[in-house]
């Protein structure tokens, strides 16, 4: 079980992170948080984006997805961290989990202690219509930070009577 599903289970009860829906093509996100414990990383301002042009995964076209959060960390190792994302997909519920390695040619950051991080993916709907996006930040010290959620519309509406087969999927881009 990765680190993000592990702090899920343990935050639930405390977590009321609220998701902003877009009705076009992007979600965001950010959160009000108190100020980390030294060493431990704190994100904030999630945004998701459709990029440019088209990919593909398992065989079927998607799209390229861009996620970026800000992030602060007092002793700078988030490089070696991965930045650890679970989507779920509406209506049907399937969940993907994808783990970016920082940097990686799927991630990159920006600056040491704070700055940004952005990762490419690919994502296929097939049939759904939008999907949930969690996100937390691990660094190299193995330091967990708060969870920031977002939500993501499929930019074009499935047809009525389309027949999308295959299940949905969220994966690194590898340029």
């Amino acid at each position: 079980m990765n680190a993000l599903m592990k702090n899920i289970k343990c935050r639930a009860a405390a977590l009321a992170i609220p998701a902003v829906v877009l009705a076009g093509c992007g979600g965001h996100s950010s959160s009000n948080t108190s100020t980390p414990p030294p060493g431990v990383p704190a994100i904030s301002n999630l945004r998701l984006a459709y990029a440019a042009g088209t990919c593909t995964l398992a065989g079927q076209p998607g799209r390229p997805l861009t996620e970026t959060v800000q992030y602060a960390d007092s002793d700078g190792d988030v490089e070696g961290g991965t930045l650890e994302t679970t989507a779920i997909f509406h209506p049907s519920g399937q969940s993907v989990d994808v783990n970016f390695i920082l940097p990686s040619n799927s991630a990159t950051i920006s600056g040491t202690t704070d700055g940004s991080i952005t990762a490419f993916a690919c994502v296929v709907f097939n049939g759904n219509t939008s999907l949930g996006l969690s996100v937390v930040l691990l660094d190299k010290a193995g330091h967990s930070s708060n969870i920031l959620s977002a939500a993501l519309n499929a930019e074009v509406p499935r047809a009525l009577g389309s027949h999308e087969m295959g299940p949905a999927g969220l994966e690194a881009l590898r340029p």
